[in-house]
């Protein structure tokens, strides 16, 4: 979600009959940035795509302070959320974060996983796996070249 070529999948993603949540402290944190994906996810709170919620009970508010001594803020509020929220699934990619959901037996995806169910739903069209590859670095998206591989062997 950190560069243009990102931002088509995310657009895509969202645009379906399911709600998503976005943390207030990753709203907040988003409304001060000013790069593409900052203003997209601005403008998918704008028209309601993105909803922004506070964590209302103590007990997932507890949970939240209690993973930031390993998470970020935002990282620990979307857990946290999540588990409030009882979520289908929760949209992570930092590999502690993950950990940490894992183990409060959230769902998760990650952005390379949505990337693979759009193209394999016929929503987008990956034409090249390896200017694929090169755009998520160009990002400094994290990712292993023989995982990228496997995750994608099925496109072009």
């Amino acid at each position: 979600m950190k560069a243009r070529y990102n931002l088509q999948f995310l657009e895509t993603f969202i645009d379906s009959v399911n709600n998503y949540y976005v943390p207030q402290s990753v709203a907040d944190e988003i409304a001060v940035k000013h790069d593409d994906a900052s203003n997209l996810v601005k403008s998918l709170i704008d028209s309601n795509k993105l909803e922004v919620r506070e964590i209302g009970e103590k007990i997932f508010r507890e949970k939240a302070l209690q993973l930031n001594h390993v998470l970020g803020k935002g990282e620990s509020d979307a857990i946290a959320l999540g588990l409030e929220l009882q979520a289908d699934y929760l949209i992570l990619d930092d590999r502690v974060a993950r950990g940490k959901a894992q183990e409060s037996h959230l769902k998760l995806k990650g952005t390379l996983g949505i990337i693979r169910t759009l193209h394999l739903d016929g929503q987008i069209l990956i034409e090249d796996k390896a200017v694929l590859y090169q755009q998520l670095k160009a990002i400094k998206f994290r990712i292993k070249k023989e995982l990228f591989d496997i995750l994608f062997q099925d496109c072009s």
